[in-house]
């Protein structure tokens, strides 16, 4: 993760972008998953997350910070354009998903 981390720089994704992802995921799995997706597993999932992210920054804090590129382009503008959206911290990973699967339908079977 802490290498993972480290890519993510690449694309100009900052450390408070991360929770973003969680609360997103948890969108996600609650439309996808239902009643299934207890609260129990929620908490669970938050753990399981937090300590992710957690390793996630560690590896970013371990990369010059000075970039350039379009990937950095290309994340920057999306999540501004993001932010923009009225309740864009679950509504966005629900996008993020359901355009993935449009594009790459097998990806679901990650997901349950």
């Amino acid at each position: 993760l802490v290498e993972l981390g480290k890519k993510h720089v690449s694309f100009g994704v900052k450390p408070d972008m991360f929770p973003f992802m969680t609360d997103s995921l948890i969108a996600m799995l609650n439309e996808m998953l239902g009643k299934e997706f207890t609260p129990e597993d929620q908490e669970s999932f938050e753990n399981v997350m937090s300590l992710m992210i957690a390793d996630l920054v560690k590896g970013q804090r371990t990369v010059d910070k000075t970039l350039s590129g379009a990937n950095k382009d290309i994340v920057e503008e999306s999540w501004a354009k993001l932010t923009k959206i009225d309740g864009y911290e679950t509504k966005g990973g629900l996008i993020l998903f359901q355009n993935l699967f449009e594009l790459c339908p097998e990806a679901k079977l990650l997901f349950g």
